[in-house]
């Protein structure tokens, strides 16, 4: 992958398994482990054949000739190319420069993950089991952009002209310095296939954290993904943008079952066919939304970073009615739109990175089989499937710009009630 292999990644696994009472009823179970993940990936390797002098770029704005000749005039074209490039190539400004941060050595992600749970035969077929389930993860990529642009009260510049290293498109660095955390109780009920149903019920109340920039996802290409909202200079930059993770959701239950309904050999041929041999399953799942952040929705420091965050007012309740859909429908007021307002001019905002959680979710989705015989190895499986079979509206997040239209509103939600019917044939 372009990097020295290390030896010194130490990856134990540890488990335990205590019969409790000695009948096989009561069991404590434990374990403990270290995983690690590739240091490179495809888009990171890649990335060094979009850069000068490997793939040549020409970036004119505005371009010097017209829109039938656009490079007219310009000096020291750089195609056609030729590889492998020579000593002498020119870098056309502004320069796409990405590297690796030296200081973290290039190190390997590592997640430690651990877990201990208690598991207890409560009756014929039935267990239920508690479980505390924690991980920390370490060493994870982000792009710190090398290159931002200073605030300048006043200034028309644009935002080369006021970088840090002036001529260069973007200096991106790719750095292992992101965290996270997991911790979880986790709580299963299951009933084992009896009487012709099967059950399982599992309810997770967790919390996830880590400092990853807003929108990134430790995998992208170097230099394009998200960056910090603040500069890499800026003292609490890690802290600004330590808060729940994109997949956080505190409380999370999934329901599924499988009841096979009596095949009724003792009956009749025309009752077994159509009352005989069905199944019905289905899976309800119902959990709390996902968190997000108010942003300025525009670059008011001006860093050239992206967008800012938006400014909390004190004193304003956050989830006050405050009638911001107006006559708009189909609308949602779902938080007070006055309660945050735009950073001054050069300020980067202060409202804590997915501090709002979105609407929750519930969906129950369900079928119904029908397994008709056609010959001694042949059947016929008719199959009736509805995803949301009860219709919930299960609202989007609202609009969290406060530069944009409909904040503080929903105006969308997830997938209604889909159904569909299909016929199998078994041989």
């Amino acid at each position: 992958d372009g990097v020295t292999g290390s030896y010194d990644n130490f990856a134990p696994r540890v488990g335990f398994a205590y019969d409790v009472f000695g009948n096989g009823k009561t069991s404590v179970r434990g374990g403990f482990g270290s995983f690690y993940d590739t240091r490179t990936n495809a888009v990171v390797n890649n990335r060094d054949a979009d850069i000068t002098p490997f793939s040549p770029q020409l970036n004119l704005t505005p371009p010097p000739g017209p829109f039938s000749a656009p490079v007219q005039g310009y000096v020291g074209y750089p195609f056609p190319a030729t590889y492998p490039p020579a000593s002498s190539a020119a870098f056309p400004p502004p320069v796409l420069v990405v590297g690796y941060d030296p200081s973290t050595k290039y190190k390997v992600p590592v997640t430690y993950q651990w877990d201990l749970m208690v598991e207890r035969e409560l009756a014929r077929n039935w267990m239920l089991q508690v479980a505390y389930v924690g991980s920390e993860a370490n060493h994870a990529q982000e792009t710190i952009q090398l290159d931002p642009s200073t605030y300048i009260a006043g200034s028309t510049l644009g935002d080369n002209a006021r970088a840090l290293f002036p001529g260069y498109s973007t200096i991106g660095m790719a750095s292992e310095d992101i965290n996270g955390n997991f911790n979880a109780l986790e709580i299963t009920l299951k009933r084992r296939m009896t009487r012709n149903l099967t059950l399982t019920s599992a309810y997770t109340y967790s919390k996830s954290l880590d400092d990853m920039p807003i929108g990134g996802d430790g995998s992208s290409t170097i230099g394009a993904d998200t960056t910090s909202t603040l500069p890499w200079y800026s003292p609490g930059r890690h802290q600004m943008d330590y808060g729940p993770s994109v997949n956080d959701h505190t409380h999370h239950l999934v329901v599924s079952y499988v009841w096979a309904l009596p095949m009724l050999s003792g009956h009749n041929r025309v009752t077994r066919s159509f009352l005989g041999d069905w199944e019905w399953n289905g899976i309800v799942t119902a959990e709390s939304g996902s968190d997000f952040t108010v942003l300025a929705g525009s670059d008011i420091s001006t860093t050239g970073l992206g967008e800012d965050r938006a400014v909390q007012v004190p004193g304003q309740a956050v989830f006050a009615a405050a009638g911001a859909c107006g006559t708009r429908a189909p609308c949602v007021n779902y938080f007070n739109p006055h309660a945050f307002v735009l950073p001054a001019a050069g300020g980067f905002g202060d409202t804590a990175k997915d501090s709002i959680t979105g609407p929750g979710l519930f969906t129950w989705d369900m079928g119904v089989f029908k397994n008709i015989p056609l010959h001694e190895q042949i059947s016929l499986q008719f199959r009736a499937e509805f995803f949301n079979v009860f219709n919930n509206v299960n609202l989007s997040n609202p609009a969290t710009s406060v530069s944009g239209s409909g904040f503080g509103t929903i105006s969308a939600a997830n997938d209604p009630r889909i159904g569909q019917l299909a016929l199998k044939l078994i041989f």
